[in-house]
């Protein structure tokens, strides 16, 4: 990522024999490498793909193949089928979790700590949380419709929110590497 990162600079001069003045302004441009080992949150990653908005970021080029674990990654894109959801990574990331469903909560934290991991984040904070979290997407009886339909008080609905509320904390960059900054330039991490 670059981009001015100073302001412009304008200076005034009198030259010495003719007594002449003017001004000139320089522009200082520095690329600046962007931070490893930190996390996004999930509205960069949503934003992030290659439907953009935002400029596209390549670790969506990395979308982990079957199973799904962390230190499996493959190397397959964004129109990955999600577990048993009938939908990609980007259908998923895109939908709504309406009336709180908690498998679209889950799944969108999830995607983004899968995605941070891609990016070089430390994963170590929240490895048995993703691995309940595949646990639970792996089953087949755990479909977005089935996981939507319960109620609030469900044992199955309160462990997708528990989990996704671990998966947030550590995408926020309250636990794990701490948060990059989302416009991925400066860090906010120890």
């Amino acid at each position: 990522m670059s981009g001015p990162l100073f302001p412009e600079v304008c200076t005034s001069f009198t030259t010495t024999e003719l007594g002449a003045t003017g001004s000139s302004s320089v522009s200082i441009v520095v690329h600046v490498p962007c931070p490893i080992g930190c996390t996004l949150t999930q509205g960069y990653w949503k934003t992030h793909s290659i439907r953009g908005p935002a400029p596209f970021d390549d670790n969506w080029n990395n979308i982990p193949a079957l199973p799904f674990a962390p230190g499996t990654w493959g190397g397959t894109a964004e129109n990955t089928v999600f577990f048993y959801s009938g939908q990609t990574w980007y259908q998923v990331f895109w939908t709504p979790p309406k009336g709180g469903n908690g498998y679209y909560i889950l799944a969108h934290q999830y995607e983004a700590a899968v995605l941070n991991i891609l990016n070089g984040a430390d994963a170590s904070a929240v490895t048995s949380t993703l691995n309940a979290a595949l646990a639970l997407f792996n089953n087949p009886l755990n479909t977005p419709s089935s996981i939507g339909a319960l109620k609030s008080s469900n044992t199955l609905r309160a462990q997708f929110i528990s989990l996704a509320g671990t998966l947030d904390a550590y995408n926020q960059g309250t636990i794990g590497p701490g948060h990059c900054s989302e416009d991925r330039t400066s860090s906010t991490a120890p």
